[in-house]
């Protein structure tokens, strides 16, 4: 958040309204009926239908996790249009400290802001409480009352007291300005111990749609849409911000939704899902905490019998595990059972069939164009994460590797393993544009084989895994196999 701020601030009590007023906050009178509390299980959360419906409490049983400051901009949860260039400082006062009409259905509250004087828009807030899930998720709508067509991006800021750790998921490289504050990087997650330095400090980041923060015992998650593809946060602006306000008072986390344009009469909704939750581990950077607040992102795998398991295979597929000959006898012994474990993910399709092959020549040079990967492609689901694991038959099988071929491939083009496999990365690449790919590739292959591999995916943008020293029994990963399968894809997938 930019802001303009004294060089010396001396306040007495007795100023304190002074004060208010010259930071263009308006006091409102105090209506007792104002604030209303939902409950979600073992939380509940107070909002303030008389200030700004500003989120003014979140807590688990008695425990608080916001910031309960009472000079005038430092507490709870509040909601503004993005960009602030549009508006400056201060905040807009009918969307952040005015009253709101109230309405209430049940559990659920909507909270609509008056028509503001300087921006053309109405606030329209609603929450809501699933005690089961013990979330509660928070409905913002943005009205354009206008006569014009205005873009507008919707922003949430929480604050909180200046002690707790705040990550979330994002290059640590990718949070400018460089160097700001003293951000750690660990299993591809940011993580923050803020500092007492004496200076008002903002970063933007580019995240994956949770930003979390841990403090005395809790675990506080909100979860939104990631702004990916062709949704772009406002100019100047970004998907995750974060502020801290000089030495060790309190912290602003800021989420920020889609840059949208809205006709006259539109309205765009964002949704934020707040969670508080006990601490399963310290409140130090790990891939434990990590797991627990991450949304369970969907892995779908694409692969040979490597990635078998009976049962989890489509039906009319061929399984190796479990085998007689080979010590995995359980599903959560396999390197992707394990992988999602460590990684508190889940799996979306398990396409994978003993024997198959990448290109479309199989053993004895048979066409098995039927079986082969390029021809369930499509079946994978809607996964966030597709690991292609495939080129071992391909390898045994003495598959022709044809030439290098990224555009114009045809079917007979396939019956080889280098235009197969361009092929293969190219569809994944169109068919799940949201997905991230990446490629393994078995240990104690043909030269070759392992060449290509390296060769496409270099030229795709596909990172390839290379895996070594994996322990095999009857020629499969056994159970010492499957967990350095899954110790290597943690350590290269940062």
């Amino acid at each position: 958040m930019k802001k303009t701020f004294l060089t010396v601030l001396a306040f007495s009590l007795a100023g304190s309204i002074a004060n208010a007023q010259f930071w263009g906050f308006q006091p409102q009178p105090q209506d007792p009926s104002d604030p209303y509390t939902i409950t979600a299980g073992e939380t509940s959360m107070t909002i303030d239908a008389g200030r700004g419906a500003k989120i003014m409490s979140y807590k688990y049983g008695e425990t608080e996790i916001l910031s309960q400051r009472t000079f005038p901009n430092q507490f709870g949860s509040t909601f503004w249009t993005s960009p602030q260039v549009e508006w400056n400082w201060p905040p807009v006062q009918e969307y952040d400290s005015r009253k709101y009409t109230v309405e209430k259905n049940g559990d659920k509250l909507v909270m609509t802001s008056q028509l503001s004087e300087k921006l053309p828009f109405r606030i329209i807030k609603e929450f809501v409480p699933d005690s089961k899930e013990g979330i509660i998720t928070i409905n913002y709508t943005i009205k354009n009352e206008g006569e014009a067509a205005r873009e507008v991006a919707p922003w949430e800021v929480t604050r909180v007291l200046n002690g707790g750790l705040i990550f979330f998921d994002a290059p640590v490289e990718s949070i400018s300005p460089a160097g700001l504050m003293p951000f750690t990087s660990e299993d591809g997650v940011c993580w923050l111990v803020p500092d007492e330095n004496r200076e008002n400090r903002k970063i933007n980041a580019d995240g994956k749609g949770w930003l979390a923060y841990a403090d005395n015992g809790l675990l506080l998650v909100k979860k939104f849409t990631d702004l990916k593809g062709d949704l772009k946060p406002a100019p100047g602006e970004s998907e995750i911000q974060v502020y801290i306000n000089s030495g060790k008072t309190y912290i602003e986390i800021e989420n920020q939704g889609a840059y949208t344009m809205l006709q006259p009469g539109e309205t765009l909704t964002w949704t934020v899902v707040w969670k508080l939750m006990p601490l399963k581990t310290e409140a130090v950077p790990s891939r434990e905490l990590a797991k627990q607040a991450r949304p369970a992102r969907k892995v779908s795998i694409l692969g040979d019998s490597y990635s078998t398991f009976k049962g989890v295979n489509p039906d009319g597929y061929a399984p190796f595990y479990p085998d007689a000959h080979n010590d995995v006898k359980e599903e959560s012994q396999t390197w992707w059972s394990l992988y999602n474990e460590a990684m508190g993910y889940t799996l979306e399709v398990n396409d994978s069939w003993g024997g198959t092959t990448i290109c479309n020549t199989g053993y004895f040079h048979r066409n098995v164009a039927g079986s082969s990967f390029n021809s369930r492609l499509w079946k994978l689901g809607n996964p966030d994460i597709i690991f292609v694991f495939g080129g071992t038959n391909d390898a045994w099988a003495n598959a022709p590797l044809g030439e290098y071929k990224y555009s114009d491939i045809s079917k007979e083009d396939c019956n080889t393993l280098r235009p197969a496999i361009a092929y293969m990365l190219d569809a994944l690449a169109r068919i799940y544009p949201e997905a991230t790919v990446y490629a393994i590739l078995n240990s104690e292959l043909k030269e070759e084989v392992n060449e290509s591999f390296r060769e496409i995916c270099s030229h795709c943008g596909v990172q390839l895994i290379e895996l070594h020293d994996i322990e095999k029994q009857n020629g499969h990963p056994s159970i010492n196999g499957m967990k350095a399968i899954c110790d290597q894809l943690l350590e290269a997938i940062k």
